[in-house]
Formats: structure tokens, C-alpha cells, sequence
């Protein structure tokens, strides 16, 4: 007999034709033990809410591509919900920025804005390739989204300045009937060793030369810069720092993507992911809270 089968009382004996049919008495424990079942779910329902990292269901898995749904954080608190459109390659999609983006928004007690997040990506592009080759736009004009991060191509700071502006423009204007705000995204120059600097340039050069373009590409075009390169620089200052890069020195490693999201959710809530208590695996609580203490927190 399966444990959910209930157990079947004999049948009774038959009963006279003058007598009244014998009827089954409900005990006061029938009705005692349906409400403890029912007190029992909930009070289970209770501890695993409470169990959770946060009330609104679990994290989004990290993926090397993009999202196919809309990824929502709506934290307890929100008092506002922005809805962010990220356009980019590689620097945007590995380790799955945009979902770390939103798993700390969601475990972050403390925080008052809901994010609405979405990301079109494609391997080595560029924003022109962007704008004119994927879905980005159509997604833009049925979503009307507060801010679109743009991530150009890591190579424009190596001379392709004009290009770039050029590019970002086309972008602010078909984002402007939208009233879609573009952010730039100041991407991180590699890490030493890399073939980049066989020409005698040092991270530190580069980083500031970066720096240096994003804000005056930013300045010309009037828009603001999310300077997430500024930030791994004064990591890789910071003695006993994470390491931020893959092993290529290029692209980031869990804890750079981590801390590239930390620099993205302090620009749209202005928290430091302090309090958030999702983190990624593979990164250890110790690298983890550096990495907030170098976002300000």
C-alpha cells in the first residue's frame, strides 16, 4: 500500500430493513490532525523562505551567452525598477556580467531600486555591428529602457578614437526618440604580460590612456561613464588583490566580472554590494569582500 493510501474501514455488516444505516463517527482528532498537515506545510513554507539567500527566488545561472528571458530583480524595498539594456562582446558576456548584475540586487536587503536587465552580445564585436546587425534596437524600441550601456570594442582606445565617437553617436541618436539614456562602458586595459605591451607600453600607461579616452569620449558626447577600468587600475595598486584576469590577461576572470558588476550596481542604486549575499562561485568570501571594500564599501 503506497504511504499516501488511507487505510479502508471494513465493510459494515448489513443492516435490518427497520434498522437506520450505520453511520461513521468524525472524531475530534480527524479535525486536529487536517489542521496540525496544514500548520506543518506552513511553517515549512516559513523556514524555507527564510532559508533562501532572498525572498524572490533563486539566482540566474551564469551563462557565456545571453539571457533569453528578461532577468528582474525586485527587491522588497524598490521604491523604483530601471530597466537596463547592456550592448557588447566578450567583456559584457563572459562570467554573465548582466546576471551577476541582478543576483546582487536581489540578495542586497538594504536595496531600494528593482532592476529589469537584458543583454544583446556577439563574440568580438563592435557597436557599429551592434546597431546595425542584432536585435539590440528592436529590443530598445519595444522596451523602452532607461539606460543602454554600450561596451565598444576593447581595440578603440588603441588609436581608433574618431571611430568610436562616431559610433556612439549613431547610437544616442537612434536611442534619443526613445529617451533611452546611453552609459559607456570604460572597459579595463590587459594585465601585465600580456602581448599587448611588447611595444613598451605597461598596464599603468594603458589604463590611463584609457581612462583618459573614455572621459573625453564621454565629455564631447554628453554621456556618462560607468569607469569600471578606472576601478580594476586601483585594484591591481591594491596589494593582496583577487586576480582580476582569465588566464589570455584580457578578459576577466570571475572575480573581475564580479567587480565589474559591483562598479554597474553601485552607478544604478548607489550601494557598494556590501550587504548583498549572493556571490559567485569560485569566488571566495575573503576575495569577495576586498572586492566590495575597493567599490567603496
Amino acid at each position: 500500500m503506497g504511504l499516501l493510501e488511507r487505510q479502508i474501514d471494513p465493510a459494515p455488516p448489513p443492516a435490518s430493513p427497520t434498522a437506520p444505516a450505520p453511520t461513521r463517527t468524525r472524531w475530534p482528532w480527524d479535525l486536529l490532525g487536517a489542521a496540525g498537515l496544514a500548520a506543518a506545510l506552513l511553517l515549512a513554507a516559513v523556514l524555507i523562505v527564510k532559508r533562501a539567500p532572498w525572498p524572490f527566488g533563486p539566482p540566474y545561472p551564469r551563462l557565456e551567452h545571453d539571457h533569453a528571458e528578461l532577468m528582474v530583480a525586485r527587491p522588497a524595498k524598490a521604491g523604483r525598477t530601471l530597466t537596463v539594456l547592456f550592448v557588447g562582446n566578450s567583456f559584457t558576456y563572459r562570467n554573465d556580467l548582466p546576471a551577476m548584475l541582478v543576483n546582487l540586487a536581489s540578495s542586497d536587503p538594504g536595496n531600494a531600486t528593482g532592476l529589469q536587465v537584458q543583454a544583446v552580445t556577439y563574440p568580438d564585436a563592435w557597436l557599429d555591428d551592434l546597431r546595425t546587425r542584432t536585435h539590440a534596437l528592436d529590443w530598445a524600441r519595444d522596451h523602452h529602457p532607461d539606460y543602454v550601456v554600450l561596451q565598444e570594442h576593447s581595440f578603440w582606445y588603441d588609436g581608433g578614437y574618431p571611430a568610436a565617437r562616431a559610433a556612439v553617436g549613431r547610437w544616442i541618436d537612434a536611442l534619443r526618440p526613445l529617451r533611452a539614456a546611453p552609459l559607456l562602458f570604460e572597459a579595463w586595459t590587459d594585465a601585465a604580460g600580456s602581448d599587448a605591451f611588447r611595444r613598451g607600453s605597461s598596464p599603468a600607461d594603458d589604463a590611463r590612456n584609457d581612462a583618459d579616452g573614455a572621459n573625453t569620449l564621454g565629455r564631447s558626447l554628453g554621456v556618462p561613464v560607468v569607469a569600471v577600468g578606472q576601478a580594476f587600475e586601483a585594484a591591481r595598486r591594491t596589494p593582496g588583490e583577487p586576480n582580476l584576469y582569465g588566464p589570455d590577461r584580457h578578459h576577466p576572470s570571475v572575480a573581475g566580472t564580479y567587480f565589474a558588476a559591483l562598479v554597474f550596481y553601485r552607478f544604478f542604486t548607489g550601494r557598494t554590494g556590501a550587504e548583498a549575499t549572493w556571490r559567485p562561485r569560485g569566488l571566495s568570501p575573503q576575495d569577495a569582500a576586498m572586492l566590495v571594500r575597493l567599490n567603496g564599501g
